[in-house]
């Protein structure tokens, strides 16, 4: 067979057209070569020269292009892009691609292999925003996105890379080097699906070794790509100061460790996704505030990430662990928050034109592990600050849902003494909460900066514990819910600032069923218990009480008590169950009186029924002053309503009086040996209007020696006493008080005082009105007087009842004595008392007739019948002696009544000596009277000179013809 080839072969090739086809395939052959391998590399060497050049606006030289047209790959060594100044910006050492002739048909380029070798990268930075690449990066950012482009390429490898970073305002300079990648495919194309490639990154950064990898599985429909980031130990203070918008902290120290991956997935008609998984860890953090104060740290950070879609923005986070969290919140001088001002300044670079989509993210678990949180509060003269430490919380369920409800748990301790519980759940749009709150021995004084200076107090212990349940919600009203729980404020102890003494303490403040609304503002209390509680009342040496300066007030101290207008809003309506008192004490001293007094009211108990708005209370209190005179108060009140009601009664029941001896002798000038004090009061109070009854109760009040004190009253104290005492030795008076509490002068102590010293005062000037207003016998000054008729002094109706009122005084006063002065007047007494001695003279004749009988009797108990008148007057006549008319033989005559009447009465002597003698007369029978029927004992009546003529002392009703009363 081969024979009978061999002839045509040989004709074949001696065929002119076969020879010119093989001498043109030879030439294009030719061409071909001579096209790949020598003209096109310079060509094309020169055209990215120029191209790159224009694009990246800076010279661009390549040292050779290399081109084999056989197997359609190209080499370019040596490119070099360099920067203004000359230094270099971008280069490589080699670039080496292999295409394959399947980029021809599958609309975009289909690359073999590609090796990048040696490529460098400079940036520097030149200010704070700008780096010598900012022109390129905001020349593209305005480009048009372009369709994405189809591509293949496989055994993508990166070895030798170095990137230099200059950072010339921080005077810094970064490296990585050794950089090395390995992808040994990535393409757009649907080709060869379903094979997985295992790409590789190495570098060392400033020194530290970096190491990523992974896998992509670029043909299968999910485009799926897949890479490992592993950090370990990056310094995060070292990096952040790069960060595109300015900060408002300064990050001092933290590390990142990471075990992520990043997932790449692209389905047909569906949008990208850009996934990161795994867990980052941020130790050691600590963040300062632009001014170098501490803001905020911790010791380890774990984030665990579920899912984090970058591109569609939908992120879940399994949990986020924080350890050691160290947070300080401060409140400047000036009232700024400094975590306002960092939030402010994340917010202001966060800010981008545009709206987008919001992010779409939830937190399955926050834990908070041993926190501490630091409080501080400038504003206040004294420093106040706040720690609360060994926080931990667990918050389940954040979510960016409106709907979204956290469940909480929350344990702290506070200012390294008490404790908080919290539990329940929390929505933040729109903003509730539900939660079950415990407190145990919170302690109060961290709070006294915010009240110190404000009271002359100190808070030197208290503390609050409670339980319960709070509940807030926040809508278009604005802030309401409630708490419902009990509270307990215990072992508080406050002291004088000046004294440093006790002020007020307790054991307990127990409050029960508390029910509190914020909206409308309402309060209940199902009872309040106050037991083993001490109050210290005090009069300093300047007479000042203290309770008075509890509170600060601004230079020339509070002005006069001014009434709230009413505003027209209803008071917050308050109920209480009941309150209860137990085992308490009022120690009361007195400096301002010598020697000083000091006394206490100890075993203080009691309860009040229901308090509220629409119910009157019970009110029942007792206790016993000095531990011996027991002390009760019953009452009725309602301090809630509208308008304040109460009805009271109290009661102290023999108190010792020479407990009070200072203050008597500082105000009466006589200390006290001995007596006791009762005092029962009644206190009425409805429509603001106050009615009231003070009973004062002394019994056997004895004043002891003189006690020499300007203060003391110049009044008789002890006549004024004597007057008070009944003859059992009780004083008992009533002072009644009324008045309108609307009244800003009003007050009840007031009233008392002046009431108890116009009553002294009343005692010395008016003794007798004040002893027939008790008595009877008469108004205002008629038992000072006995009036008897125009010279004479017989006793009529109206002078014995006087005199039984002013015995029944006597007796019942044995501290008095009585002094009687006799008056008669030359006026008044003169034809009275000549009348008087007729009429004496008229009796006598009778009392010698009855006489010669046996029935004589004193003159002034005969009675002369007017029959018998004439006839006893006659023989009177006859009996004086003074001239008398005679008729012609000289013996007397005989002269009609009228006329013998006129000459008796016209020769009766009426001189100084008469009228004494008629004025003691007067004296001697009210003395007389008071002893025999009025059983008053003689010894306390005393007898003084008689006196002539009108004195206006009795009044100007008084009669001068009379017996005048004075009291000692």
């Amino acid at each position: 067979m081969a024979p009978t080839l061999l002839p045509a072969i040989t004709a074949l090739l001696r065929s002119r057209a076969l020879r010119r086809t093989l001498w043109w395939s030879l030439g294009l052959f030719a061409a071909f070569v001579l096209v790949g391998f020598v003209i096109l590399p310079p060509v094309a060497k020169s055209i990215l020269e120029r191209q790159l050049g224009e694009a990246l606006h800076r010279q661009v030289s390549i040292e050779r292009v290399a081109m084999n047209p056989f197997v359609l790959s190209a080499e370019v060594d040596g490119l070099a892009v360099r920067g203004a100044e000359g230094q270099e910006v971008l280069g490589f050492d080699s670039l080496y691609v292999d295409a394959q002739i399947a980029s021809l048909v599958k609309g975009g380029p289909v690359i073999r292999e590609l090796r990048l070798a040696g490529p460098r990268l400079q940036v520097t930075r030149v200010s704070r925003v700008r780096y010598n690449l900012s022109d390129l990066i905001d020349e593209w950012s305005k480009h048009s996105e372009s369709p994405p482009l189809h591509f293949s390429i496989s055994n993508i490898q990166v070895s030798g890379g170095k990137i230099t970073f200059v950072d010339k305002p921080m005077g810094m300079t970064h490296t990585v080097t050794d950089l090395a990648l390995g992808l040994p495919f990535l393409s757009s194309l649907p080709e060869q699906t379903d094979i997985f490639v295992e790409p590789h990154f190495s570098a060392k950064i400033n020194g530290s070794p970096l190491v990523l990898s992974g896998r992509s599985k670029p043909f299968a429909d999910s485009h799926e790509s897949e890479l490992s980031v592993d950090l370990d130990r990056v310094d995060l203070a070292r990096y952040l100061p790069y960060s595109p918008a300015r900060l408002p902290f300064a990050l001092r120290g933290g590390s990142l460790d990471t075990e992520l991956k990043l997932v790449f997935r692209q389905n047909r008609q569906q949008p990208a996704t850009l996934k990161l998984v795994g867990a980052a860890h941020v130790r050691n953090l600590a963040v300062n505030e632009t001014g170098g104060q501490p803001l905020l740290a911790w010791k380890q950070l774990d984030l665990a990430i579920r899912e984090a879609d970058l591109l569609q923005k939908r992120f879940r986070i399994d949990s986020l662990r924080v350890a050691g969290l160290e947070t300080q919140v401060r409140i400047g001088p000036d009232g700024k928050i400094n975590w306002a001002e960092v939030v402010d300044g994340l917010a202001a670079g966060g800010k981008a034109e545009g709206k987008s989509a919001p992010a779409i993210w939830s937190v399955g678990e926050i834990r908070l592990e041993d926190g501490i949180l630091r409080y501080q509060d400038q504003r206040m003269p004294d420093l106040a600050i706040q720690v609360m430490d060994h926080i931990d919380a667990r918050i389940g369920g954040l979510s960016g849902a409106a709907d979204s409800k956290l469940a909480v748990t929350l344990t702290a301790r506070a200012n390294g003494a008490g404790s908080l519980k919290a539990r329940g759940g929390v929505q933040l749009r729109p903003l509730a909460a539900d939660l079950e709150v415990e407190t145990t021995g919170l302690s109060l004084v961290p709070l006294q900066p915010y009240f110190g200076e404000r009271l002359n107090v100190t808070l030197v212990r208290g503390e609050v514990s409670g339980l319960g349940a709070l509940s807030l919600r926040m809508d278009e009203e604005g802030l309401g819910g409630g708490f419902k729980g009990e509270l307990t404020v215990g072992d508080v102890l406050t002291v004088d600032k000046a004294s440093r003494a006790d002020l007020l303490k307790w054991k307990s403040l127990f409050a029960g069923n508390i029910d509190a609304r914020l909206r409308p503002l309402a309060l209940s209390v199902g009872e309040v218990a106050l037991s083993d509680f001490y109050a210290r009342v005090s009069v300093s040496p300047q007479g000042r009480l203290n309770l008075v300066d509890i509170v600060r007030h601004p230079e020339g101290g509070p002005g006069p008590r001014q009434r709230e207008a009413p505003s027209g809003e209803k008071p917050m309506p308050i109920r209480i169950g009941k309150v209860s008192l137990q085992e308490g004490t009022v120690n009361f001293s007195d400096s301002f009186v010598k020697p000083n007094y000091r006394a206490n009211l100890t075993h203080i108990a009691g309860h009040i029924s229901k308090l509220a708005p629409d119910t009157v209370a019970d009110l029942e209190l007792r206790g016993r002053y000095r531990d011996a005179a027991p002390v009760q108060i019953l009452a009725k009140v309602n301090p809630f309503a509208a308008t304040a009601y109460l009805d009271l009664k109290g009661e102290v029941r023999g108190v010792d009086l020479t407990t009070l001896s200072s203050y008597a002798g500082k105000y009466a000038g006589y200390a006290i040996d001995g007596g006791k004090l009762s005092l029962y009061v009644t206190y009425h109070l409805e429509n603001n209007l106050l009615t009231a009854n003070n009973r004062v109760f002394l019994d056997q009040l004895t004043f002891g020696e003189r006690v020499e004190s300007p203060e003391a009253t110049s009044l008789p104290v002890k006549l004024a006493v004597a007057l008070l005492k009944n003859s059992r030795g009780e004083i008992d008076l009533e002072l009644p008080v009324s008045g309108s509490i609307d009244d800003p002068q009003f007050s009840i102590g007031g009233v008392l005082l002046r009431a108890i010293g116009n009553l002294f005062v009343k005692a010395v000037t008016s003794p007798f009105a004040l002893l027939g207003s008790v008595f009877g016998g008469g108004g205002e000054g008629e038992l000072s007087t006995v009036e008897f008729a125009p010279g004479r002094a017989a006793l009529d109706a109206a002078a014995v009842k006087k005199l039984e009122a002013l015995a029944k005084a006597m007796n019942d006063r044995p501290a008095l004595r009585l002094e009687i002065t006799g008056r008669a007047d030359p006026e008044a007494d003169r034809e009275g008392y000549k009348r008087a001695v007729v009429e004496r003279a008229v009796r006598a004749e009778k009392r010698k007739e009855m006489e010669k009988s046996a029935e004589a009797g004193a003159a002034a108990e005969v009675v002369v019948s007017p029959r018998e008148y004439p006839v006893y007057l006659k023989r009177a006549y006859k009996e004086a002696k003074f001239p008398k008319p005679r008729n012609i033989i000289g013996l007397p005559k005989d002269l009609p009544v009228e006329e013998m009447e006129k000459l008796m009465l016209a020769n009766v002597p009426v001189g100084e000596e008469e009228l004494s003698r008629l004025a003691m007369r007067r004296a001697q029978t009210v003395q007389t009277w008071l002893v025999e029927q009025g059983k008053v004992p003689v010894e306390r009546l005393f007898l003084l000179a008689p006196k002539a003529g009108g004195d206006d002392r009795a009044g100007a009703k008084a009669s001068p013809s009379r017996v005048d009363f004075s009291l000692r």
